[in-house]
């Protein structure tokens, strides 16, 4: 059977990222953080390989203003804003990306760590995540 140069590994992590992205777009439509559909249609996810076809990098894209809705804020809330706007914010955090981002990192790590071993779960991850798993890491003695 010819090689294609695609790895088991590979493999399971395109697959989570897409699983990834629907998780993102079905919570988008949940909480109804839909205007034109641009943040809805912009997710995207580029994985970047090593030689030797291991994982080195995912890479995931959408609309800058999607960071916003995540966060609850926008037009009204001007640069330089002292606090007092004269009115109440209509708009309400839609947290559809960070938490959803966080957990699926670690169950990821989950299956490379039943999948592959520790070592490879460790630089995914720290790849993914280099300041709040840099404590796992030392602790495995990675660094």
């Amino acid at each position: 059977m010819p090689q294609t140069g695609i790895t088991d590994k590979e493999v399971t992590v395109r697959a989570w990222a897409e699983i990834v992205l629907n998780m993102w777009r079905d919570r988008l439509v949940m909480l109804k953080a839909w205007d034109s559909g641009e943040l809805y249609h912009s997710l995207e996810n580029t994985l970047f390989t090593a030689a030797g076809g291991d994982v080195d990098k995912i890479e995931f894209a959408f609309k800058l203003y999607g960071i916003f809705v995540d966060m609850g804020v926008g037009r009204e809330f001007s640069q330089g804003n002292p606090g007092d706007l004269g009115f109440t914010p209509s708009r309400e955090r839609k947290r559809w990306y960070s938490g959803i981002f966080y957990r699926e990192v670690m169950r990821l790590r989950e299956i490379l760590i039943e999948k592959y071993g520790d070592d490879y779960a460790s630089q995914v991850v720290l790849a993914l995540h280099p300041v709040k798993d840099l404590k796992y890491a030392r602790a495995k003695g990675g660094l």
